[in-house]
């Protein structure tokens, strides 16, 4: 878990954000930080599709059980009737109060979160037992023992496709909404196209943001595709190519990831017109504040 987690319901504010100068940083920063660079979401789904592959009752069961650190369980439901992968098998994890400690990113403040709900995989086509798409859901809420809490609801579908040993495709397509203490976030939609090949990476990605916690609206998207390398751990690092563009109303900023340098991005905004670039650190990005 993490201390930026959200739920439904709240107030969504569509009007188009107004980037300046004062806020294009923070802008940038939250818009990177739903990117996740360490592309956690395709690699996670494509664990879940290969796990949802045991020989099992078609039966809806909690295949297995497990404690959570602190109180409470995690069980994982799996339909799937044979050895073959076919359409309707599925994976489900369930959290049932499960309770962990945490560690504030920003404050260094330990803490207990819990969460209860529900992530589900259900495959939808077969083209193959390498090439599968799947109907994603999720419905979870999640409270700390230092005041917040917050739900995330939605779904879409998500395909994965196994070329070879080394080398993996996932898309995705979601809408989701979510709470963080009151304030709302909704991705409506979010596509995205990840493509591994060894240590490369290519990340292709667009969504439109709303919410209160942004208080207005933005787009997002990548032209072209964002792409680097992934490190000895699989874990991918900052981007090296590619450009991010994050349009408000009469406004916008361009992150182009092709600086010469793995550790910079050259930032472009455009306020109304007036155009200022910076190279800057993509580090600098890694912590947005709240909107005001």
């Amino acid at each position: 878990g993490s201390s930026t987690g959200s739920s439904t319901g709240g107030t969504t504010n569509e009007a188009p954000l107004k980037i300046t100068s004062a806020n294009a940083k923070n802008v940038a920063s939250f818009a990177t930080s739903f990117l996740d660079f360490g592309i956690s979401s395709p690699r996670q789904a494509s664990q879940a599709t290969s796990r949802s592959n045991s020989n099992t009752s078609r039966q809806t069961r909690a295949a297995l059980s497990f404690p959570c650190e602190v109180s409470g369980t995690s069980s994982v439901d799996v339909g799937d009737g044979d050895e073959n992968i076919e359409v309707g098998d599925f994976f489900q994890i369930n959290m049932n109060s499960c309770a962990t400690r945490e560690v504030d990113e920003k404050t260094g403040q330990n803490y207990i979160e819990t969460e209860n709900g529900t992530l589900r995989f259900e495959i939808s086509e077969v083209i193959s037992e390498n090439n599968l798409t799947n109907v994603f859901s999720m419905d979870l809420t999640s409270t700390t023992d230092h005041g917040h809490s917050g739900s995330t609801k939605g779904g879409g579908t998500m395909g994965f496709k196994l070329e070879g040993t080394n080398s993996y495709q996932t898309t995705g397509s979601f809408q989701f909404t979510s709470i963080f203490d009151g304030q709302s976030i909704r991705f409506n939609p979010m596509t995205s196209t990840f493509t591994q090949t060894g240590s490369q990476y290519s990340y292709d990605f667009n969504t439109t943001v709303s919410g209160s916690a942004i208080n207005g609206s933005i787009s997002v998207a990548t032209d072209p595709a964002l792409t680097g390398t992934s490190d000895d751990e699989g874990e991918n690092n900052y981007p090296t190519g590619g450009q991010l563009t994050i349009t408000g109303t009469d406004s916008s900023i361009v992150l182009d990831a092709g600086t010469g340098n793995p550790n910079t991005v050259l930032i472009t905004i455009n306020e109304n017109g007036t155009v200022t670039s910076e190279t800057i650190n993509w580090s600098e990005l890694d912590n947005p504040q709240p909107f005001s």
